[in-house]
């Protein structure tokens, strides 16, 4: 039996691998809208045009909010003030999971879609995309889930790695190449399989980190449903775009408009 050992050099999830990344200035755009989608909540007023959803509950205390780039792109925030992905408090267990309340709420999506083109949608759970962008790819203070539509042409792909058993939960390259959609060079992706019940619990960041060490805020993330209960993490920490959204998504789920 011959052994093949394939090496990446430029690919490695290694924790050693290289120094932070930076980040970027950021604006508080995002927190301003947050802060008065709760304010009228707390005083009974009529929310907002662009707040979708306010939960105050101490176990979630979350706001989605309703944005313009895309017919189908909504955005799923803390209340609280967490930064970003680098916050400690995305490891506490009294924070809630953000994921998984972007995977509850993505009945929203469709309603978004449903009020924009005046006709209702069926989404299957492989539709979605949930991702959270980099440190270095971050232009808000505050941590922000985009939750939107994955690209048709991404989405073909990745169901079809799933049929041909090419994902698992150990860490592996991404069986298909991602290309930059500005440059297109291709780019450092990484994916496992996790769990519904990772997701509840909160241990989507704990996993990354596992792996990767202190270089986890450079990294990336977006989370696509294989089914209902199992979900694909996939990870970059690309120094000119560890942006999920920006490569993957699809924030007007275009095919539906067809």
């Amino acid at each position: 039996m011959i052994l093949c050992i394939f090496v990446f050099p430029k690919e490695s999830l290694s924790k050693e691998q290289s120094e932070l990344i930076p980040p970027q200035d950021v604006d508080y755009q995002l927190v301003k809208l947050v802060d008065s989608c709760v304010y009228a909540e707390r005083n009974h007023q009529r929310w907002p045009n662009y707040c979708m959803k306010v939960s105050l509950k101490k176990n979630t205390n979350y706001t989605v909010l309703n944005t313009k780039d895309g017919v189908g792109k909504l955005l799923l925030l803390p209340t609280e003030n967490i930064h970003g992905i680098e916050d400690s408090r995305l490891f506490s267990t009294p924070t809630p999971s953000y994921f998984y309340l972007a995977w509850e709420n993505r009945y929203l999506i469709s309603k978004k879609i449903q009020k924009n083109i005046g006709k209702k949608i069926h989404f299957n759970s492989q539709d979605y995309l949930f991702s959270l962008n980099a440190i270095q790819s971050r232009t808000q203070d505050r941590l922000h889930i985009h939750m939107t539509c994955v690209k048709k042409e991404y989405q073909q792909k990745l169901i079809e790695s799933n049929k041909k058993h090419m994902y698992s939960y150990e860490w592996k390259k991404l069986p298909f190449d991602v290309t930059n959609p500005y440059t297109n060079d291709l780019m450092n992706f990484f994916s496992r399989k996790v769990t519904l019940n990772d997701l509840k619990k909160g241990r989507i960041h704990k996993i990354i980190k596992n792996k990767v060490g202190e270089r986890y805020p450079n990294f990336g993330i977006a989370l696509w449903a294989i089914s209902e209960k199992e979900f694909l993490l996939l990870i970059t920490d690309d120094s000119k775009l560890a942006a999920p959204n920006r490569i993957l998504a699809d924030s007007n789920c275009s095919y539906f408009l067809n």
